[in-house]
């Protein structure tokens, strides 16, 4: 088993119980940083597959140390997650980063976010029962409450 010095974050700002409230066979993940919701989603026991999906390979190397079990994607959200849409056949849960990128990950002002592909790719795929929680959603400067209180269950 691998080990890190960098332990992931498991004190996070999600709300307890979150991922066992929106459970699913699949739980993927984009902009995974060091795993800790990960973490949190593989030790709920609600899901049977973890996924997680970062451009940072820095990023996925410390997540897969903190998570062995957790399928770790390293690429573009907005290019991988299509691919990961192919392997999913069930109902998943999908907790989309709606953060920009960080130092030395920057894109063109023109494509903000990947969360708004990332959802394009996802109504073009979507099973009834699947689940999109979308973490700092108030980052779009449309909408100031805590995420929390926007996390939706589409049917």
């Amino acid at each position: 088993m691998a080990t890190s010095r960098h332990q992931a974050n498991t004190s996070l700002s999600i709300p307890t119980g979150l991922h066992a409230q929106f459970a699913n066979p699949v739980y993927v993940e984009t902009g995974i940083w060091e795993g800790g919701s990960l973490q949190l989603a593989q030790s709920c026991g609600a899901f049977e597959r973890v996924i997680g999906i970062d451009q940072n390979a820095l990023a996925c190397e410390r997540a897969q140390a903190n998570v062995p079990a957790a399928d770790i994607r390293c690429g573009k959200s907005e290019e991988t997650l299509a691919q990961v849409l192919k392997e999913i056949t069930t109902p998943a849960t999908f907790f989309l980063d709606a953060h920009g990128y960080g130092p030395g990950e920057s894109r063109d002002k023109d494509q903000g976010v990947a969360v708004g592909a990332e959802l394009t790719f996802l109504s073009l795929w979507w099973i009834p029962g699947s689940v999109i929680v979308i973490d700092d959603l108030h980052m779009f400067g449309q909408i100031t409450h805590p995420w929390g209180k926007h996390c939706s269950r589409y049917q």
